[in-house]
């Protein structure tokens, strides 16, 4: 019998807009290095190291989200983690409010759909950074894309693949 695979990326035309928006601050910090060298160079290297993992991102396999029987694996600039289905409890829908600079020291709540997930009580890895996740989001972990999906979607997939494959483990 073969096994079941799936194969999810994240959208290219996101990761292509996040590249343009760092190479133009990158270029833009070359117009004021003269007057500011510090703030200058500050920009130039944070952007231009944006632009280069946002270039990475985009070669094939650099980051995906792959459903097997073991469980899932999230794939970010070549690194992987596999996660068994037997130590989730359940998967969620959500959102986190992020605050996004508006003006002159002003900041906005921008609310980032994502999929959350908890880990079961049995799983005893990560204490610390599962308990400020949870304090965080309401939840211990959450995919870090949508992966092409709509969020509720991405959710009822996960679970889905939970629940089938639980009971091969």
């Amino acid at each position: 019998m073969e096994k079941e695979i799936i194969i999810l990326s994240p959208k290219k035309l996101k990761t292509i807009r996040l590249l343009l928006i760092s190479l133009t601050f990158t270029i833009g910090a070359f117009t004021f290095i003269d007057k500011k060298p510090l703030l200058g160079w500050s920009c130039i290297s944070f952007f231009g190291l944006g632009f280069i993992v946002f270039v990475i991102q985009l070669f094939p396999n650099a980051s995906f989200l792959k459903l097997t029987q073991d469980g899932f694996e999230v794939r970010s600039l070549y690194r992987s983690h596999l996660t068994r289905w037997s130590n989730i409890k359940s998967f969620r829908a959500g959102f986190i409010s992020i605050p996004v600079f508006a003006s002159f020291g002003t900041f906005l709540p921008m609310k980032k759909k994502m999929v959350f997930y908890d880990y079961k009580m049995s799983n005893k890895k990560h204490r610390v950074g599962k308990s400020f996740s949870k304090a965080l989001s309401g939840s211990e972990a959450a995919l870090p894309d949508l992966f092409g999906m709509n969020v509720d979607e991405l959710a009822e997939l996960m679970n889905k693949w939970k629940d089938k494959n639980r009971l091969q483990q």
